[in-house]
């Protein structure tokens, strides 16, 4: 399955996924004409496109990597866990879609798995803090608005329009005051890297200034002047 999603073609993975699928239930391979499609899943193809390699990445991870959206999204419709982590950073395919800028894909992952935003790295980081570096105004929004949604109770943001960061939850400023293991908020990551437009959003909707690092104490006061 691997093979097939650096193929980039969604009908090869579509392909491998439902042979693998009608291999583990008992079947000699898929019948497609008939049963086993995709629109009839079989119930061990999550385990099957949820498998790692030895760096602990899933089919979809290196589909995400390679910017392959389309086949990102077949596996999420399939079943795909979007919190699985890999070793090293231990980062999630939510991760990868905010490095990348791709909101299409930040929004079919919070439309399937919203919790996917609560996945803690090895700096202690939630995908906000990634959101941060991307240096995109836009991507930092549209995370927080979803994260915000999540953390008010509900599945994710209200299309119609409420749930909005300009209509913000009682809970977005635990969310962007978050610490990592130096102490250090999305805020002050975005001072560290000089992203003022974001430093500004994040003021706006009420991130704490005050707050400061484990060592050194450091605010965004003091990286500002």
């Amino acid at each position: 399955i691997f093979n097939a999603v650096r193929s980039k073609l969604v009908a090869g993975v579509e392909y491998v996924s439902k042979y693998l699928a009608a291999l583990h239930d008992g079947g000699d391979g898929p019948d497609f004409n008939g049963p086993n499609t995709g629109g009839q899943k079989s119930t061990n193809i999550a385990n099957i496109i949820d498998v790692m390699n030895i760096s602990r990445q899933t089919p979809m991870m290196i589909a995400a990597n390679l910017q392959n959206w389309d086949i990102v999204q077949f596996l999420l419709e399939n079943g795909a866990d979007p919190k699985k982590l890999t070793t090293q950073y231990l980062y999630t395919v939510l991760h990868i879609a905010i490095e990348y800028g791709h909101i299409d894909a930040i929004d079919i992952i919070f439309q399937n798995f919203p919790t996917a935003a609560i996945s803690v790295d090895s700096n202690g980081e939630t995908p906000i803090f990634k959101a941060i570096r991307s240096n995109n105004v836009a991507v930092v929004e549209y995370f927080l608005k979803y994260l915000s949604a999540v953390n008010g109770g509900a599945d994710g943001p209200d299309p119609n329009g409420r749930n909005t960061v300009g209509q913000k939850s009682t809970h977005i400023g635990n969310i962007i005051d978050t610490q990592n293991i130096y102490g250090e908020t999305p805020m002050i990551v975005a001072a560290n890297l000089q992203y003022w437009d974001i430093v500004q959003f994040l003021l706006k909707n009420g991130a704490d200034p005050m707050i400061s690092t484990t060592e050194g104490a450091v605010t965004v006061l003091h990286i500002a002047t």
